[in-house]
């Protein structure tokens, strides 16, 4: 038998998983890693993608929309945006979803492109914060969108 840790992976809303597991395989910026008892303590960003968690010899995904994980002595924490089971995601509600924001991001991205008219540079330069900062909530709602959505 394989020696078990704890593991905690935490949303905004709720603590998603906690309990002893085996190992799990975690999607980072560098790429993927599996940690398993007594790994090296490790801090590192984790994008967007699957979780595996190997529990009773026996693999459960979940989706991840990014975070970060640490790992410690006998303990680890992934701290995510959003994570669902795989088995939970609602396809069609996801792909809907998806293409709702994505309208929304070519509509913000239109009105970019017309305050680039030369006459309304001095305009333009005010509301790019605002659309920059309009492009990033629409970019992290794509990413939570197969978590959470409500209409």
């Amino acid at each position: 038998m394989a020696s078990l840790y704890n593991l905690e992976i935490v949303t905004p809303d709720c603590k998603f998983f906690d309990g002893q597991t085996e190992m799990c395989i975690v999607r980072t910026t560098e790429g993927d890693v599996g940690i398993l008892y007594d790994h090296e303590p490790l801090v590192a960003p984790v994008s967007i993608g699957k979780i595996r968690i190997r529990k009773d010899g026996e693999f459960v995904s979940a989706a991840c929309a990014g975070g970060f994980l640490t790992v410690d002595e006998d303990r680890v924490v992934i701290v995510t945006d959003a994570a669902e089971w795989a088995e939970e995601i609602d396809i069609d509600r996801a792909k809907i979803h998806m293409n709702v924001l994505k309208n929304v991001l070519i509509v913000a991205m239109t009105r970019k492109l017309m305050w680039q008219e030369p006459t309304l540079r001095l305009q333009k330069q005010s509301t790019d914060f605002v659309l920059l900062d309009m492009i990033r909530t629409i970019k992290l709602s794509i990413k939570r969108g197969c978590c959470r959505m409500t209409f």
